[in-house]
């Protein structure tokens, strides 16, 4: 069943019940990861998966062009299970429903921008580390 409907209950889907731990053994094995990052990445992605959900569940929009560094790493490994990760898309996005993908170009600042307004809106600090190669769309 997916939550998609009911705040809490995503926020609480993402942040604890939601089982990354196969994904993070992927990430531990980036060679461009320090032990800093690797310790803040779960929760990195966490929170972006609350931004993507906060952010297209308000009606501000499908898509950002922006994503926290670190979390992009969890992510990439998180599609490498692809049951596991349609899964959790459908508990968070609803049925059917999967968090794209789309690599690319830097689209520029006001891309940033727009991801760091996100994050303030969802009750979060913007990260400093926002990279913007990646575009994320919530497809159905």
């Amino acid at each position: 069943m997916a939550v998609t409907s009911d705040p809490t209950r995503v926020h609480t889907f993402i942040y604890t019940g939601m089982d990354l731990t196969e994904v993070m053994t992927c990430v531990r094995k980036d060679p461009d990861l320090d032990a800093g990052a690797i310790a803040g990445a779960e929760t990195s992605y966490r929170n972006f998966l609350w931004v993507c959900w906060y952010h297209w569940n308000g009606g501000a929009g499908s898509s950002l062009a922006a994503i926290d560094a670190v979390a992009d790493v969890v992510w990439h490994c998180h599609m490498l299970r692809p049951v596991e990760y349609r899964e959790d898309c459908a508990q968070i996005f609803g049925d059917r429903r999967l968090l794209d993908h789309q690599p690319g170009g830097d689209p520029g600042p006001q891309a940033r921008q727009q991801a760091r307004s996100a994050y303030e809106a969802a009750g979060l600090p913007a990260p400093t580390n926002l990279r913007a190669e990646c575009v994320w769309s919530v497809v159905a």
